[in-house]
């Protein structure tokens, strides 16, 4: 009879845990930075000499529900660039040689676009950055695949199902417990 007094207090232990750290996860209100590479092309324009231009994008997001502050995006190289939407910046010069494009904060769910433009260039990926992170921590570099967008009414049909899978899941692990704790 005292081992499921233990039991039962061990499990609650366990619930109540975990339900502080959901709620601090909710409630914390902390940036979460991502960025991601996109639009890469390359156009040869005929001529003598013929030219090669080259062009990508990265767009830097902020997820969480907190202001990044104190964001910086390094390069090995800097080719001419152009930010969107139109906010304030500094350019400064590491001690490597490369440049640093500093902002001063991106509010939570915002976004900005930095698109790069570069001519004959040998090695287009040295124009791409080597890191972007902000005084809270190293941005996330997510690689995008491009999906389909789904109707509401599916989206919504998926999450009932996934609801109620989960509710099935909790029942069986309850009544697992329940069980063991008649045998015991």
């Amino acid at each position: 009879m005292d081992s499921q007094i233990y039991i039962q207090y061990v499990i609650e232990f366990f619930v109540i845990l975990l339900s502080g750290i959901i709620l601090l996860r909710i409630q914390t209100r902390r940036p979460n930075l991502v960025s991601y590479l996109t639009n890469i092309s390359n156009f040869i324009v005929p001529g003598q000499p013929p030219l090669q231009i080259g062009t990508h994008s990265i767009t830097i997001q902020n997820m969480g529900r907190g202001k990044a502050e104190g964001i910086e995006v390094c390069h090995n190289q800097l080719p001419l660039f152009n930010i969107f939407p139109d906010i304030q910046y500094e350019v400064e010069p590491t001690p490597q040689g490369g440049k640093i494009i500093k902002f001063n904060d991106l509010l939570p769910k915002s976004k900005l676009i930095i698109s790069y433009l570069y001519v004959n260039a040998e090695n287009p990926t040295q124009y791409l950055p080597t890191y972007v992170k902000s005084k809270e921590a190293t941005a996330r570099v997510i690689s995008i695949i491009h999906t389909p967008v789904y109707p509401k009414w599916t989206k919504c049909l998926a999450g009932i199902l996934m609801m109620l899978g989960s509710i099935f899941l909790l029942n069986v692990i309850v009544e697992g417990i329940k069980l063991m704790l008649r045998s015991i």
